[in-house]
């Protein structure tokens, strides 16, 4: 599915990238011409969020990822602002988790957690393109 906001394409995956790490889903969206997700501003995030909840999908991997202690986007901008639920990031799974997922499963949709990097993944890409779905 493709989805068009302001001058970015957004692509959804159509399946979970299995053992796919960071790297791997990284690159897969750069030969689709973009990179994995990440928002300039709350508004481009709560665009994104809205067609999750309308297209049924309960969660997706963020190009946010954890090196050391450091969360940086995927294509090296810095993190301007979060959407965190209460006591995110927490590590739960173990220091493995490197990324960060917008979740639609609880009471806190659409907040940030903290996960292992094995999600459907969502690439952003530059376009001139306004407000289409294709």
């Amino acid at each position: 599915m493709t989805l068009i906001y302001t001058t970015q394409e957004y692509r959804y995956s159509t399946q979970v990238p299995g053992q796919n790490v960071f790297l791997t889903t990284r690159n897969l969206c750069q030969t689709l011409g973009g990179q994995v997700a990440w928002f300039a501003s709350v508004a481009e995030m709560q665009f994104l969020n809205s067609l999750a909840i309308t297209n049924g999908v309960t969660v997706y991997w963020l190009g946010l990822n954890r090196v050391g202690n450091v969360w940086t986007w995927a294509n090296g901008a810095p993190v301007t602002f979060t959407n965190r639920r209460p006591s995110q990031p927490d590590r739960c799974c173990g220091s493995n988790v490197t990324c960060a997922i917008a979740n639609f499963g609880n009471q806190f949709t659409g907040m940030w957690d903290d996960a292992e990097c094995e999600r459907v993944w969502v690439t952003r890409k530059d376009t001139s393109a306004k407000h289409k779905i294709t």
